[in-house]
């Protein structure tokens, strides 16, 4: 089970820059159509490789996060969560702004540069060439879980120095 492609601007509500084989539009979103599974656009030309497929059903939500849909779960133990703590504190942040092809070039925008990921990266979906959002997150979310362990230890210690601090008085 996959998600989708990335968000982007492909269409607009006259059908868009999207066309079917013959050059016409690709009818616009939300539209009637009769035959399920039918697509129209050409995902090698279109921006962000969009396609409009005919479906009963909005697609899913992604990613499903539910226990009934995972087999071989295994927890992150803490060697896992350290590596994932340094790679995340790794991670190079950039400004840039997006090619015309792509999007608005207008806005500048900060995140990552997928290139600069290890390949085994979880924040990094491969084979879409874009940011996995929920590995990304996650990979955060281990880095405090690693930081709120490592700040109990301190407060331990700090505890545990002030009650070994001995108080003079003054004459």
């Amino acid at each position: 089970m996959g998600c989708g492609a990335p968000v982007c601007r492909v269409a607009d509500s006259d059908g868009g820059p999207l066309t079917d084989d013959g050059g016409a539009p690709c009818p616009p979103l939300g539209s009637s159509c009769s035959l399920q599974g039918q697509t129209c656009g050409d995902p090698a030309t279109a921006p962000c490789g969009a396609v409009e497929i005919c479906e009963t059903q909005a697609p899913r939500i992604c990613p499903v996060s539910s226990r009934k849909f995972k087999d071989d779960i295994q927890y992150v133990d803490s060697a896992g969560l350290e590596q994932l703590h340094d790679e995340t504190i790794g991670i190079r942040l950039a400004t840039y702004n997006y090619k015309a092809s792509i999007d608005d070039p207008n806005p500048r925008h900060l995140g990552f540069i997928i290139e600069d990921r290890p390949p085994q990266s979880s924040a990094v979906d491969w084979s879409h060439e874009r940011v996995d959002l929920y590995g990304y997150l996650s990979m955060v979310v281990a880095t405090m879980q690693v930081q709120e362990k490592e700040i109990a230890e301190l407060r331990q210690d700090l505890e545990r120095a002030q009650r070994g601090v001995c108080v003079s008085s003054r004459p």
